[in-house]
């Protein structure tokens, strides 16, 4: 980047930066230390659908690449039967319920179809 004007505008809840021959989106995810992090036009991988588990949360492929861009350490969901077999499980699964059961925002779309959220609490069995 160094040798490139960068502009943004804000497009929704995103600032967008153009650099004459690069196009990057401020997704508002911060890495390890606080930075911003931009990636390419078209969104992160975790973002898109080819990160995405169609029956709720993300796929190995998304935590892969979420975890390597934040440096976080996501990790596969934990199911009820899963919770059973380990306390430490059944904490964190009980930690993500409590806090995914409380976000704002419908357990269905428009269409009468289950959001995001609602997959991700089935998945969890909350």
């Amino acid at each position: 980047m160094l040798g490139h004007q960068l502009h943004l505008r804000l497009r929704g809840d995103r600032h967008v930066g153009t650099c004459g021959d690069c196009n990057m989106v401020n997704d508002h995810k911060f890495g390890k230390g606080g930075g911003t992090l931009f990636v390419a036009k078209g969104g992160a991988v975790w973002a898109r659908k080819e990160g995405q588990n169609p029956k709720g949360g993300l796929n190995q492929k998304g935590r892969d690449a979420y975890n390597s861009k934040t440096g976080g350490n996501l990790k596969p969901p934990v199911s009820a039967k899963q919770a059973a077999k380990s306390p430490k499980s059944a904490g964190r699964r009980d930690s993500f319920c409590a806090r995914m059961s409380g976000m704002p925002g419908p357990m269905k779309d428009e269409k009468g179809r289950p959001t995001r959220k609602a997959l991700a609490l089935r998945k969890w069995n909350c």
